[in-house]
């Protein structure tokens, strides 16, 4: 893990899933959780085979386990992560658009949800982008209460589920 800033008692960091931290073990929790992929045992049993890197967005080409181009994004404290996401140079959803990412994942622990913290992220993550020329940020979106969340953050609608937002 990575920490870039702790503000108000909460930290920011870059990271990557697995076993070696504790913000990895938990994004992998929240998200294989979120996205309904795997039940309980199911994950239990699998831990870190392909599964669980398909849940998270990635695949497992060599011993690393990384795709390239993947950011995972945490806000939390040392021992707990509490929102997690992710974002990619090569989503398959950003429409080719010049200078653009894909934001892959955004999910918070349901205990933190409603208090900000999903908002704050998103907000980090999109000063780091603005930093490296990233000009616009792609989300794909599954409900309405998801929609609202985005357009509420100045996200519009680009296709059907999919929402953009200019940053610089």
């Amino acid at each position: 893990m990575t920490f870039h800033k702790i503000e108000d008692g909460y930290t920011y960091g870059t990271f990557i899933p697995g076993p070696d931290n504790p913000w990895g073990e938990q994004a992998r929790d929240m998200v294989c959780h979120e996205s309904s992929i795997l039940s309980p045992a199911e994950l239990a049993a699998d831990r870190w085979g392909a599964v669980t890197f398909q849940a998270l967005g990635m695949t497992r080409p060599d011993a690393s386990g990384l795709d390239p181009g993947v950011t995972f994004y945490g806000l939390g404290t040392e021992r707990q992560l509490m929102t997690v996401a992710s974002i990619t140079e090569e989503g398959d959803n950003n429409m080719h658009i010049p200078n653009s990412v894909e934001l892959t994942r955004l999910v918070t622990m349901p205990i933190y949800r409603n208090r900000g913290f999903a908002t704050s992220l998103l907000n980090w993550m999109e000063d780091i982008c603005v930093a490296d020329k990233i000009t616009s940020i792609v989300a794909m979106y599954g409900d309405s209460a998801d929609y609202e969340f985005y357009r509420k953050r100045g996200y519009k609608q680009l296709a059907p589920q999919t929402v953009i937002r200019h940053i610089a």
